[in-house]
């Protein structure tokens, strides 16, 4: 999980430090990358931490959560754009990013998974 967060984090601190064509394409790449693994990554984190009677409210409420994270981020976004400009809000969902892998690794480092399982593969 850690490479993934970097990789988000870095994307948006490109994108907001070199708004250029160059720089949209390349952190396209890069945030899509790091997107596309944290996602099924949490829900593995999310699905190990779940007992096995309870999994598909955990899958469930991990994707209202997702969205509405998603919605919500974006209705905050646009006004913080409008404030401070693209670049710097930008510049700010790498901290969000950051911050956000920060808890998941004191949160992980706390907490044990429920008891051991295998998840399907």
């Amino acid at each position: 999980m850690f490479p993934s967060f970097c990789l988000y984090a870095v994307g948006f601190l490109i994108l907001g430090t070199f708004p250029s064509l160059f720089g949209l394409l390349s952190t396209a790449l890069i945030i899509g990358v790091g997107s596309a693994s944290i996602f099924p990554g949490l829900q593995t984190v999310m699905l190990t931490y779940a007992a096995p009677q309870q999994k598909g409210k955990a899958i469930s409420t991990f994707f209202l959560a997702y969205d509405i994270g998603f919605g919500l981020g974006a209705l905050l976004l646009l006004s913080l754009a409008a404030g401070i400009g693209y670049s710097k809000m930008f510049l700010f969902c790498s901290i969000i990013v950051l911050t956000s892998g920060f808890i998941y690794f004191v949160f992980n480092r706390q907490n044990q998974p429920l008891h051991d399982q295998k998840l399907a593969s």
